[in-house]
């Protein structure tokens, strides 16, 4: 019985000691791989959200059934979006805010490997055909500068009941996770450019000439339009040549100079190549039937002489300075989304972009824009006096005057010493201890010139006539002026010619003062240059699209620009009292408010 117990209790411990080298030679137990990344780092390695220099962004338009790609890159030393005609985007900020996103973007919880899921969650891939409308997410991929990706994520829906959380995967990945994504990755075209399409302030804007012309589009005739300019007078608008039974409508022109302000770009469309540089010609344009064609395409026509009119007339914008615009109203555009934004479909010659059912005049209207902008210096308030004087000029006239006022002090100095005036100049340079040490010439390399003058002063006395009968004594008294007789070495004279002297400091400041204004104009002039070839670069290769509404607020015909003035009735006050009986009784029974 011992004998039996032994052995069984040696298996025992044989078994437990195989076991447990089993266990220890054996291979490691993996942990579950759907607990093993959470809490990490989608993309550890990308830390700088202004490193990205593209961003692509494939979207899947459930409404439409439409793939929709949009891309912002940085190239050729400037920032574009090439699915629309790489018109300039504003996109350095934008670009590292929607890179931030993704900066340090954790895995909050793991939601399933299970591919079948991903419909689910909506983060199938938007370019896979064969999933459901619904089911397929946003694929947002940032870019470095040799074309690597640096972080790329498909964004599905959002999850329920945790705001600002979505539904996540890797485009090559069959996990799906959730992670905090608080804002969106915008693919809108107004999201990433500059929407301000003048880029002027309402408060510059001094007249507005309206030219409400039309064109018909079947025979190329042209309808003339009354021509109309309102002016900025005293801070509010008037319209020229009204009659006596006629007023402004300032409303109007407030509205209208307002959604001038901000007027912003709706969509884009670029002109052929080489239709930019035809148009620069004032008269007399030929070109190709392409870029006729192109011009039709969007409301613009050539005329017999060659002149360039769009099909809803001009209007006309001068701005403090300098700038003028010509802003021409083209056809009307239907439509929404990218084939607003970036035009989809066939270009048609009498209505704007057909959709892809040939459908082109139904959706949202909008309007097509050309934009021109020029200098014109005769916009700007010139200074009243004088001219322009050269820095040269007047540097010399400062050292000139700074060389008087040491002569003048040597003299008041002679004076002092030697009881009476200098005969000349030379003598305060004169004997052994002299007041002037060397007298210098002046900037002209000629000599600076000493006048005496005798003046005739009253003597003070203790005594007074009374009656007045009597005439104060005089005395003669000398007084004296230094001068340099300026440029054209003459005495007196104008401009760059007058004298510098010591008794007419005034017209030293008056001169610098004239200098000033000149200066400030002329920086004006080549602000206003400079600003206007700028804006002439950024309109030339574009047809714009702006919004229906926009264009009728700034549209305007002499219906919407001029009422009839309001009747004054028979026996109306200037108060707009017809019965003054009251009026008393509220002042006081004397008229004075007294009452007394």
């Amino acid at each position: 019985m011992t004998n039996e117990a032994t052995r069984t209790m040696t298996f025992v411990a044989a078994a437990v000691v195989l076991t447990a080298l089993a266990l220890w030679a054996g291979p490691s137990r993996d942990v579950p791989p759907i607990f093993d990344d959470k809490g990490q780092e989608f993309f550890p390695g990308f830390t700088d959200p202004t490193k990205p220099v593209a961003l692509e962004i494939m979207e899947f338009d459930s409404d439409t059934a439409e793939l929709r790609p949009f891309k912002v890159q940085f190239k050729n030393g400037r920032w574009s979006i090439p699915s629309h005609y790489d018109y300039p985007a504003d996109a350095k900020d934008r670009m590292a805010e929607a890179a931030g996103l993704f900066v340090g973007l954790t895995k909050d919880d793991i939601r399933s490997d299970d591919p079948a899921d991903h419909a689910l969650y909506g983060v199938g891939d938007p370019m896979e055909q064969s999933l459901d409308l619904e089911g397929r997410g946003t694929k947002v991929t940032f870019k470095d500068s040799n074309g690597n990706d640096m972080a790329s994520l498909i964004l599905g829906k959002a999850v329920e009941g945790r705001e600002g959380f979505r539904y996540v995967r890797y485009p090559d990945k069959k996990r799906t996770y959730s992670a905090k994504l608080p804002a969106e990755v915008s693919t809108k075209f107004g999201d990433w450019i500059e929407k301000d399409l003048l880029q002027l302030s309402s408060a510059d804007l001094h007249r507005m000439s309206f030219d409400a012309y039309s064109v018909d589009e079947v025979t190329f005739n042209i309808t003339p339009g009354e021509k109309l300019v309102a002016d900025k007078k005293d801070l509010d608008w008037v319209v020229e040549g009204l009659s006596d039974s006629e007023e402004t409508n300032k409303d109007a022109l407030r509205t209208a100079a307002s959604t001038l302000d901000q007027l912003e770009i709706v969509g884009v469309r670029t002109k052929p190549p080489g239709l930019t540089g035809q148009l620069t010609r004032a008269e007399g344009i030929q070109m190709s039937q392409e870029n006729v064609f192109s011009l039709q395409s969007k409301g613009f026509f050539l005329t017999r002489d060659g002149t360039l009119k769009a099909n809803e007339g001009d209007l006309l914008l001068d701005t403090k300075g300098g700038i003028g615009y010509k802003l021409s109203f083209g056809e009307v555009l239907y439509g929404e989304g990218d084939a607003v934004t970036a035009g989809g479909g066939d270009e048609t010659a009498s209505g704007g972009d057909a959709g892809a059912d040939g459908a082109a005049r139904t959706g949202v209207a909008n309007r097509y824009l050309m934009v021109t902008a020029r200098f014109d210096e005769s916009l700007l308030d010139r200074p009243e006096k004088g001219e322009p004087l050269p820095d040269e000029h007047l540097e010399k006239r400062k050292a000139a005057r700074t060389e008087i006022e040491k002569i003048v002090r040597a003299v008041k100095k002679y004076q002092g010493k030697e009881g009476d005036l200098p005969g000349d100049l030379a003598a305060l340079t004169a004997g052994d201890e002299p007041v002037l040490e060397e007298l210098k010439k002046d900037p002209w390399d000629r000599d600076y010139v000493l006048e005496i003058r005798e003046e005739k002063a009253p003597v003070a006395t203790s005594e007074d006539p009374g009656d007045g009968t009597e005439a104060e004594p005089e005395v003669p008294v000398k007084t004296f002026v230094v001068s340099s007789l300026g440029e054209d070495g003459e005495k007196g004279g104008d401009g760059t010619g007058q004298d510098i002297a010591s008794d007419d400091w005034s017209r030293e400041s008056d001169l610098q003062a004239q200098a000033d204004d000149w200066k400030e104009f002329q920086e004006t002039v080549e602000a206003g240059k400079t600003a206007s070839e700028k804006l002439s670069r950024r309109f030339a290769p574009w047809y714009y699209v702006i919004s229906d509404d926009s264009f009728k607020k700034i549209r305007l015909d002499r219906a919407q620009l001029v009422k009839a003035k309001a009747a004054v009735q028979e026996g109306e006050n200037f108060m707009g009292i017809d019965d003054l009986s009251g009026l008393e009784e509220l002042l006081g029974s004397d008229g004075d408010g007294s009452g007394e």
